[in-house]
């Protein structure tokens, strides 16, 4: 028999290739462990151990199911099989697979998550024109932002505080209220006058709802709510200021004693007052005493102060004067009050402080970091520095279905190079 090296005995047995195997012979046998007929038992036996001690740990095939039909779940599994690993109940490369599927099962929960919110928020955005459906809000979403901050700017949406038409209705009826309260007048004998009176504004569309809320007609409503042009013409009436010239002649000779009161001379002078006065009464229509300027929101009480300032001479003692709002800012009312205390500010709402607004340091509704992520976005969307925080930094979540004011922040209404979702 052929030796290994000349020295050793080699293995008699002949290999599945019709070749002679190599391997040293056992001890008092002329075969190698593996072609020894005598061995076969021994050799089934060493290949059912070796396949035991590579077999990866599972757990029993009666193991009841894990849901995983919610994050929470999801990370219950991962927390169980941790400890599974651990104490080798389970084999690493099983709970490797278990870690994959979860994500992909963790990733098919959030995107059914963030549509189930979308939805939500088409329900709370009714009646904003163009309507906010799904769709929009997701191209908003997908077009805008990165897809690891859609929560963060799904968390600003839900944040903002929407006024339907219900909404919105509740809060004129409010307004008209307060304003004849704080007036003593029915709103017949008062004088609005809109902040902006440009069409479709956000003191033109709240116009209109007073408007309706009186029962107008347009002709009426013409007279009622009429575009300032000259305020300082408009609210100066030489007619009122003649009639009270001439009851104040009046009223003088009334009180001289009753001889002279009832001369000739005097009785006729009465007389010609009371016709003059006639006459003046019918040739103007006379001018409420009341005047309401209006606007749906005051942010920064800029918008209000130059609209004063541009307007001419508007003050006059003969009138008392009002702004009538819906909601307003604590330093614009402020603002306003400081530039002349003779404004009374009627608001339905309370006034809103600054640590309301969506970035301040006191509002937390979102980190400092997540802050720092809007203020990069809004950069993005409004180039001019003058609206980066809605304008005159009033930072507001409120909106109306009417129309978007640009006191919200840019990256909600901006078309500079931006995907609007509330357009103007």
């Amino acid at each position: 028999m052929k030796t290994n090296n000349g020295s050793i005995p080699q293995c008699s047995g002949i290999k599945g290739n019709g070749e002679q195997c190599h391997a040293p012979r056992t001890s008092g046998s002329e075969y190698c462990f593996f072609h020894d007929p005598a061995k076969a038992a021994e050799r089934a036996a060493a290949q059912r151990a070796g396949g035991a001690n590579n077999r990866a740990s599972t757990l029993p095939a009666d193991t009841p199911e894990f849901a995983v039909g919610t994050a929470v779940e999801v990370v219950s599994l991962l927390g169980e099989t941790i400890n599974q690993v651990r104490t080798g109940m389970l084999d690493p490369k099983v709970a490797n697979c278990i870690g994959y599927l979860s994500g992909i099962v963790l990733k098919g929960l959030d995107q059914g998550d963030l549509q189930r919110r979308i939805e939500a928020l088409e329900n709370i955005f009714v009646g904003y024109g163009p309507a906010i459906t799904t769709n929009r809000i997701s191209h908003f979403l997908t077009v805008n932002f990165k897809e690891k901050h859609m929560d963060l700017i799904l968390r600003l949406l839900e944040n903002i505080d929407y006024y339907d038409n219900a909404r919105t209705r509740h809060l004129v009826d409010q307004l008209g209220t307060m304003i004849r309260d704080v007036t003593n007048q029915n709103l017949d004998d008062v004088l609005f006058i809109p902040i902006d009176d440009s069409t479709g504004s956000s003191s033109d569309w709240l116009i209109r709802k007073l408007r309706n809320q009186m029962g107008l007609s347009a002709r009426e409503h013409s007279n009622k709510f009429p575009r300032v042009y000259d305020l300082g013409k408009l609210t100066v009436n030489t007619t009122q200021a003649d009639i009270d010239s001439l009851q104040r002649q009046k009223n003088a000779i009334n009180n001289l004693p009753d001889e002279e009161a009832i001369s000739l001379e005097n009785l006729s002078k009465i007389k010609n007052i009371d016709v003059q006065i006639q006459k003046l009464k019918e040739s103007e229509p006379m001018l409420p005493k009341t005047i309401v300027f209006v606007d749906e929101f005051i942010g920064s009480g800029t918008t209000v102060l130059e609209f004063l300032n541009n307007s001419g001479s508007w003050y006059s003692d003969e009138h008392d004067y009002h702004i009538a709002t819906l909601c307003g800012h604590e330093r614009g009312i402020t603002k306003i009050q400081e530039y002349n205390d003779q404004l009374n500010i009627i608001s339905v709402m309370d006034p809103l402080p600054d640590s309301i607004k969506l970035l301040h340091e006191q509002n937390n509704l979102f980190s400092k970091e997540e802050k720092g992520i809007l203020k990069k976005y809004v950069h993005q969307a409004e180039p001019q520095k003058l609206f980066h925080y809605g304008y005159k930094n009033t930072q507001s979540n409120i909106v109306f279905y009417e129309r978007a004011s640009n006191n919200i922040l840019p990256i909600l209404y901006s078309e500079t190079n931006w995907y609007p979702l509330f357009k103007r």
